[in-house]
């Protein structure tokens, strides 16, 4: 009986590493710790507001580090908006544990994984 446990414990083990490596191909970036000063349900209850950009008295050192022109929800993940046009916004992207929108490429939104500066990049285009 003791095989067959350490046998199902190796096999959980192994396909889950398996798993997670298979994964790490489409990353997402996660918050970063005290990106923000306020708690992330204050920042809720400002995104359910007309205007949902986040003032930038709540933006933490992680985000005033990319010295963003805004910073605004898209669907419940956090776009730091670091360039923008007419046609055009680009910046970084957060992938917010709360949110079901897994940020994937379609028509006027473009991502990538920036591998020198490691965080998810946007392009939104209108």
């Amino acid at each position: 009986m003791s095989h067959v446990r350490i046998f199902l414990l190796v096999s959980i083990a192994f396909i889950s590493s398996f798993g997670c490596a298979h994964r790490a191909e489409r990353r997402v970036g996660s918050l970063p710790p005290n990106a923000f000063t306020v708690d992330e349900l204050i920042l809720i209850e400002l995104a359910s507001s007309p205007n949902s950009s986040i003032p930038p008295h709540y933006w933490g050192a992680p985000i005033r580090a990319l010295k963003p022109l805004r910073v605004h929800y898209d669907r419940s993940n956090i776009a730091v908006v670091t360039k923008q046009n007419e046609r055009e916004e680009r910046g970084v992207y957060y992938y917010v544990s709360i949110s079901s929108y897994l940020p994937v490429d379609a028509p006027g939104r473009q991502f990538h994984w920036n591998k020198k500066a490691d965080h998810l990049e946007y392009v939104f285009t209108n």
